[in-house]
């Protein structure tokens, strides 16, 4: 299991040349890694129209200025003027202005790809994975074999049932969850049942891993934290 940008996954599943879709790319740096380490191609989305421009191009992705959504169409992306990695098209999250952005549903953006199976979708889309994953059709999602994403409930209480409601769309779709963080849903990698090693050992051992890296970056932030003097 590895880790990048706070998002884990499964590279021991990867083919040679993996197939990526980084939605919510933000500055480009996870699908940057994905290329750097992997020599993964595929396709990444972002909505702010403040960063899309400053996304530096990634060989072999393709740059797509859209918020990934429930459907097709347009929506009104609200900017958030503390984080640029903060904006949504999520009601209520954000704290800027809005603009209109064109939104695409995961069915669209996996066209895109043509007929390729996708090997990891990377989602951090600030609360807007909720409408994504509840309007994606069973089979859509099971096209993926790996899905990293950050839900929100942690922040946003509100959202807790809505999170557990995807997550047992997820396994519907076939997949088994792994929870790599200690509160909330902040990290969590769902893989397609069918990709992994026969036997309970093998699930048990992903999900004891998951939860062990929690704890160590945990350990690790606190460790920081005090060496630098900062209290909490």
């Amino acid at each position: 299991m590895q880790e990048f940008r706070g998002h884990h996954f499964l590279p021991e599943l990867f083919p040679a040349h993996p197939v990526i879709i980084d939605l919510g790319a933000h500055h480009g740096e996870f699908s940057g890694l994905m290329r750097k380490y992997f020599n993964a191609n595929g396709v990444y989305l972002e909505a702010n129209p403040e960063l899309i421009e400053k996304i530096p191009e990634v060989d072999g992705f393709r740059r797509i200025h859209a918020a990934a959504s429930g459907q097709d169409g347009e929506l009104s992306f609200r900017i958030d003027s503390c984080n640029a990695e903060g904006g949504s098209v999520a009601a209520a999250v954000g704290s800027g202005e809005s603009v209109t952005v064109k939104a695409l549903s995961f069915a669209t953006i996996l066209d895109t790809l043509g007929s390729r199976e996708v090997d990891l979708v990377k989602m951090d889309i600030e609360s807007a994975e909720l409408e994504l994953i509840k309007n994606t059709s069973l089979e859509n999602l099971a096209k993926v074999r790996q899905w990293t994403i950050e839900f929100h409930d942690f922040a946003r209480p509100d959202e807790i049932e809505p999170v557990k409601e995807c997550l047992a769309r997820l396994r519907q779709a076939g997949f088994l969850i792994y929870r790599c963080c200690l509160t909330g849903h902040k990290d969590v990698l769902a893989v397609r049942r069918d990709c992994i090693p026969a036997g309970i050992l093998a699930h048990a051992g992903i999900a004891w891993k998951g939860r062990w890296l929690a704890w160590r970056r945990m350990f690790y932030s606190r460790v920081m934290h005090r060496d630098t003097g900062v209290n909490h």
